[in-house]
């Protein structure tokens, strides 16, 4: 199998795979009605299509074969190779999350800043059809992001879901959504990672705000950069209404501009910022097109006001993972290495997620990182022309030479300090 069967499947390199045969129903019971797909990556080459041509192209090389939600796949388009995710897929029969694709299969391409797709009909998606609630662990891992068990499910439960009730309904029943969520927590624990992670699961339009690009030494200009990061939420909004897809808007380092007014009297500045902020997110506090995500590492310096009911109201620490937690980032950060046998048999991860008692999943991953590039500098020879790279394989003596490397670089002393704060790790699984 290649790469993508593999992370399809959640496989490791030489794991044994028992197959069976699937019996497939008589037609239509297995045919599909909808099809979601999601560009993972384009080449770094921006592709415009029109939906009718594209749909077309995609049915000549995929018609006939069994989809399933998350599955990976390579779709040739006019030269380009596009690696595509799909996002939901719906029978048409009931609501199986998977089925045949056939010529009367409604397709919908999710576009991104390199994949457009115009004459395409508007779709509102705030969840996909097959989002699994009861299970987000899985979720989350199928993109990447280990260590959660099923904590997530209250977020959802509370910020997500409500959304997903009509429009029309949601005033009858008076239904206010709950505005935003801030992530706190030690560095490197994922709380950025969660926050992308959230808005691909909920099929949202992503955007980043770091809170030092926002500050400027012209007046006016920083309250300025906090309105126009509502713009396209505004534009949506009036232009497609009820119809307008939900806007995740992530501010990384919420501390940095939203620390607490009238701390620093000299400093107005940052006291005007808040309250913009605060003036744009009361603008939107019944609308349904616009999710705030806060992430910060010192909670306690937000200003008040903002975690009122209508703002910030939900918060969540992300502490750093236990073993179990530990174990599932180490699998997904050692899965690659291990599909190219770059991976020792020596490298044991149950006792890895044991001796890594603190690491946050960053210092995991640049664990991982560190002992790699140590196995990559060995492999090379007195000429590094003549390295034949793919002979690079991780051991464990690079494992352990990677420990006193990132307590050089004072990445484990950052866990000794999230120990010594009594900063709590997550809390599913073994201790």
């Amino acid at each position: 199998m290649g790469s993508e069967a593999d992370d399809f499947l959640d496989l490791l390199y030489g794991e044994v795979v028992r197959l069976k045969s699937f019996p497939i129903p008589p037609p239509p019971d297995l045919e599909l009605s909808t099809l979601g797909l999601e560009v993972e990556d384009t080449g770094k080459r921006p592709i415009t299509a029109s939906h009718p041509h594209i749909t077309k192209d995609f049915l000549q090389q995929f018609k006939g074969q069994i989809f399933c939600k998350e599955q990976l796949l390579f779709f040739e388009h006019r030269g380009a190779r596009v690696h595509m995710r799909v996002s939901f897929a719906t029978q048409k029969a009931g609501n199986a999350c998977r089925g045949k694709l056939v010529k009367q299969t409604e397709i919908h391409f999710f576009e991104s800043d390199l994949f457009k797709v115009s004459d395409q009909k508007e779709v509102k998606m705030i969840l996909r059809r097959d989002l699994n609630i009861h299970d987000l662990a899985a979720e989350m891992k199928s993109l990447g992001v280990g260590g959660f068990g099923n904590e997530l499910k209250d977020v959802f439960s509370m910020l997500v879901v409500p959304r997903f009730i009509p429009q029309e309904y949601a005033r009858e029943v008076r239904c206010k959504y709950k505005q935003g969520i801030i992530f706190h927590g030690p560095p490197g624990t994922g709380k950025t990672l969660i926050a992308r992670a959230i808005s691909k699961i909920v099929n949202g339009k992503l955007q980043i705000v770091r809170g030092p690009e926002i500050f400027s030494n012209f007046m006016g200009s920083s309250e300025a950069k906090i309105r126009a990061v509502f713009n396209s939420a505004i534009n949506d909004l009036i232009e497609k209404g009820d119809k307008s897809p939900l806007h995740v808007i992530v501010f990384d380092e919420l501390d940095s501009i939203a620390r607490e007014k009238g701390i620093n009297p000299s400093d107005t500045t940052a006291d005007r910022v808040v309250n913009q902020l605060l003036t744009m997110i009361d603008g939107y506090s019944e609308l349904s097109n616009v999710l705030l995500v806060g992430t910060t590492n010192q909670l306690e310096l937000i200003d008040k006001a903002l975690m009122r009911p209508g703002r910030f109201e939900l918060h969540m620490e992300i502490g750093l993972p236990n073993e179990a937690g530990r174990k599932e980032i180490l699998r997904i950060n050692v899965k690659r290495l291990q599909w190219k046998g770059a991976l020792s048999s020596s490298v044991n991860l149950d006792e890895l997620a044991k001796e890594t008692k603190g690491f946050s999943g960053a210092a995991l991953a640049a664990l991982i990182q560190t002992a790699f590039f140590l196995a990559v500098t060995r492999a090379v020879p007195e000429n590094i022309a003549d390295t034949v790279w793919a002979d690079a394989k991780v051991e464990q003596e690079d494992i352990d030479r990677a420990f006193g490397k990132l307590k050089l670089t004072g990445v484990k002393s950052k866990v000794v300090l999230c120990l010594k704060e009594s900063i709590r790790p997550n809390t599913y699984g073994a201790p």
